[in-house]
């Protein structure tokens, strides 16, 4: 079976960028408030476009994002894994 995307590994954001995504996608969000989000999902890409998005589509603040973050992250991440996937992506 052909490939239907290349594979291309990034790494992870640095703490401007991460803060700029967020506030970029969620305007209200306050530089304080992104960075602490920023620095709870470790900067990575894909998960600082997801809460940006989340938190902008919802109107979840900052605080709630984490809280929510923090009480269900393993089962959000966890949900939909591929069986093929080593491990689970919430460690």
């Amino acid at each position: 079976m052909d490939e239907v995307a290349v594979p291309v590994e990034i790494d992870v954001l640095d703490r401007a960028e991460s803060v700029a995504m967020l506030r970029h996608r969620a305007a209200a969000l306050l530089a304080e408030d992104a960075d602490r989000v920023a620095d709870a999902l470790g900067d990575l890409p894909l998960a600082v476009v997801q809460a940006a998005g989340y938190m902008a589509d919802t109107g979840t603040s900052a605080g709630d994002y984490l809280d929510l973050l923090a009480a269900r992250a393993r089962e959000v991440l966890d949900h939909g894994r591929p069986v093929s996937y080593p491990r689970p992506l919430a460690q």
